[in-house]
């Protein structure tokens, strides 16, 4: 399956802005080298753990897709896999990360962790406040910092904040060497590179969704008509997600949906990304675990480098102003409506409807 056709590899206008393009340098297939601090030293371990990343345009250049796996794959251990996503707002002149990470025995938080930052002085700094209090209560910071860019090398470096930023602590310096210019997307049946014997997240909720995998076509009716759609779907991660493109023949819509149960939430999470200008990312959220249906929660969006991403009170959806409704996923048939509505006592109102077979 060609992942790199499906996703939209290849960069369009107005994406080929060297404002949108600043990130290239980590295009390409890459070792990562992942050195923790040595205990009561100064230095960081020589030989860490190791990784490879693959690092590649999506959505017609509008962002950069990060799959990593580790660079040896050992099916004795399904740990080292991870995902992340980086795009520019122009408007905002910052550049917005979501990833997802998960581990044997926790399977993350889906696509809602996040940071923010911008370049300065040849490095990247991407910040955001965490998730999951301290145990006094405070929301530390979290940088993530790229510097030392070059063609074949680069560093990595993530740290911790408690104290408003005036003092940082470095948890992991990662060095990044050049394998490829290129990311190899190749995979085996439907699924996605990070997708090797599924040992992560293998119980009931997080299957809930795999009747999706597959490729689909027929038609998407929206406010220009009724016209060829298709709908590509794979799983990732080593089981714990689902990534979708939907893809409108006729004028070249094209998005891609991230789908992941996560047991810390409790929830389905829905990242939805298309390839039109200005546009955000979003998050949806299922109301349980037979998720048929995604409310937004826009809450979740992360809006600034102060901002905690992660907040029990922003999965309040009964504000909802739009939301993706499975109304038909059997072995042949999917039928998936994106709605929308002006307010919480208005009517939704369908903006997408897919009807699709299946063709594998």
């Amino acid at each position: 399956m060609d992942w790199a056709d499906i996703l939209g590899t290849e960069i369009q206008a107005p994406y080929d802005a060297s404002e949108h393009r600043a990130f290239d340098f980590w295009t390409g297939h890459w070792q990562a080298d992942w050195r923790g601090r040595a205990d009561g030293e100064l230095d960081y371990v020589s030989d860490g753990s190791t990784t490879r990343q693959r690092v590649f345009p999506a959505l017609d250049g509008k962002v950069l897709i990060e799959l990593a796996e580790p660079f040896v794959i050992d099916p004795e251990t399904p740990e080292g896999r991870g995902f992340s996503i980086r795009y520019y707002i122009e408007e905002e002149n910052r550049w917005v990360m979501a990833q997802h990470w998960p581990q044997p025995g926790f399977s993350g938080i889906a696509f809602t962790d996040q940071l923010t930052g911008y370049f300065d002085h040849g490095r990247v700094e991407l910040f955001s406040r965490r998730g999951r209090p301290n145990e006094d209560g405070t929301v530390g910071l979290r940088r993530y910092v790229f510097s030392d860019l070059h063609e074949q090398t680069f560093r990595w470096d993530g740290s911790n904040s408690d104290d408003e930023g005036a003092t940082w602590s470095t948890w992991n310096v990662v060095p990044f060497t050049r394998i490829d210019a290129i990311a190899d997307l190749t995979s085996v049946g439907p699924n996605l590179p990070t997708y090797t014997h599924g040992q992560l997240c293998t119980d009931a909720p997080h299957r809930n969704l795999d009747g999706l995998v597959g490729s689909w076509t027929g038609s998407v009716t929206d406010a220009n008509g009724t016209s060829p759609a298709t709908l590509t779907a794979g799983r990732f991660l080593d089981g714990c997600a689902l990534m979708a493109v939907t893809y409108h023949t006729d004028t070249g819509y094209r998005a891609l949906r991230g789908y992941s149960f996560t047991d810390a939430l409790g929830h389905w999470v829905e990242f939805l990304l298309d390839n039109q200008p200005g546009t955000r990312h979003s998050y949806r959220i299922s109301a349980d675990a037979d998720p048929r249906s995604f409310e937004d929660a826009s809450l979740l969006q992360i809006e600034n480098r102060y901002d905690r991403y992660l907040s029990s009170e922003r999965f309040v959806t009964d504000t909802a102003l739009s939301r993706t409704i499975f109304e038909a996923m059997s072995d042949d048939n999917l039928i998936i409506v994106d709605q929308s509505r002006d307010s919480v006592d208005a009517d939704w109102v369908d903006e997408r409807r897919y009807d699709l077979t299946r063709i594998n």
